[in-house]
């Protein structure tokens, strides 16, 4: 079994955020357990695919070297897949030049077996909280997977769920589905050890609560940001937003730029490294999570795994996510937050026992995720 992945979103870019995160722990752990695994990056002007590099891409990700120069000087020809082989969309491939509409019915064809990786469905399901053109990509990439796939892998029931009821809406036969909840272990890269300045201080001048993530309307900073302008401001507590900046936000990052309080109770970090990430994560009073939605939402896994109490939307899949282990609110009105927030602040004991209850959170390590899904690929080999 020769598994394959195209990885051109992954090389495209410059950033390294929940998607990117999977792909490079799950391709990392492969590829140094020396599996049968070729990374692809598509060649616009060739039309066929470069193969990397393996161990400059190790190397890479490992943070031996600064220069993103895996690609190697060979191809792999669309016709090159076949019955030996997996094509495993784990990438945000909805993005690729090279659309799954055409290319799955050519694998197909080719004997090979095909599998996605939905992270989740929200462009089809809630629109209104991504991209326009996102969208349009995102609807065509599924309706070509939902056609072609053997099965399909997500990180939660939630997502699996969402996927059958689109699937019978569209009276399509049902297609198997692995569930594999992902890692919680931070990698840490090249920049480990490092800590700047102005983020030391912000840790040095607690409490603060963290939010972590791509700035986008659907991770809802806007309410967190209400909830603290009415009231949790003027109580002295401090809110650091940790994230690259996302679309269609722009009136929120004038907001947050033109606060009053913007560098002293108010921080956004856009360039934070991993290794400051995990610091953030581990001096924080708590973690917030506001979501309208996610396909999974790591940073809650992320922060109880460095001990952090998370407050987190009363939503199903954050639900099914943080369990017991993680508080609740609503998104209907922001005195939920507020008034959550300051039980714990007012009562040290509930805090203690809240911190007390994480530290029996049971992780799940890359390690585990990237075996887990190995094994479901073989098993397609396995029941023909």
């Amino acid at each position: 079994m020769m598994v394959c992945i195209d990885i051109s979103e992954l090389y495209r870019v410059d950033f390294v955020s929940g998607i990117q995160r999977v792909v490079i722990e799950v391709t990392m752990r492969w590829l140094q357990e020396n599996k049968q695994v070729r990374l692809l990056v598509f060649d616009t002007k060739r039309k066929k695919y470069i193969i990397v590099d393996n161990h400059k891409y190790l190397a890479f990700y490992q943070g031996e070297t600064e220069q993103k120069n895996y690609l190697s000087k060979r191809y792999m020809e669309i016709s090159d897949f076949d019955d030996t082989c997996v094509f495993f969309d784990l990438d945000s491939a909805w993005m690729n030049t090279m659309k799954r509409s055409y290319l799955l019915p050519l694998l197909k064809k080719q004997g090979c077996r095909i599998v996605a990786h939905f992270y989740d469905i929200i462009p089809i399901t809630e629109p209104q909280y991504c991209h326009e053109h996102t969208i349009a990509m995102f609807m065509e990439y599924v309706a070509a997977h939902l056609d072609n796939d053997d099965f399909y892998i997500t990180n939660a029931y939630a997502t699996k769920m969402a996927i059958q009821s689109l699937v019978s809406e569209n009276t399509k036969e049902e297609i198997p589905c692995q569930v594999v909840r992902l890692g919680s272990d931070l990698k840490v890269s090249h920049s480990a050890g490092v800590i700047r300045k102005k983020i030391q201080t912000i840790m040095d001048d607690r409490p603060y609560f963290l939010m972590v993530g791509t700035m986008e309307p659907r991770k809802n900073h806007k309410y967190v940001l209400d909830a603290f302008d009415s009231k949790l401001f003027d109580m002295g507590l401090k809110l650091v937003i940790v994230g690259r900046q996302g679309w269609n936000i722009d009136d929120l990052i004038d907001r947050i730029e033109s606060h009053p309080l913007y560098g002293q109770q108010l921080f956004w970090i856009n360039d934070a490294t991993d290794y400051e990430v995990k610091a953030l994560y581990r001096e924080a009073y708590g973690v917030l999570f506001a979501s309208y939605n996610e396909g999974f939402g790591l940073p809650i896994i992320e922060a109880l795994k460095m001990g952090t109490p998370v407050f987190a939307a009363d939503k199903e899949v954050l639900k099914e996510v943080g369990g017991t282990y993680c508080e609740y609110f609503s998104l209907k009105d922001i005195d939920s937050l507020n008034s959550l927030l300051i039980s714990y602040l007012s009562d040290d004991g509930r805090y203690a026992r809240m911190k007390q209850r994480i530290s029996e959170f049971e992780i799940t390590t890359w390690d585990s995720c990237a075996a887990e899904m190995f094994n479901s690929l073989g098993n397609l080999f396995k029941s023909n």
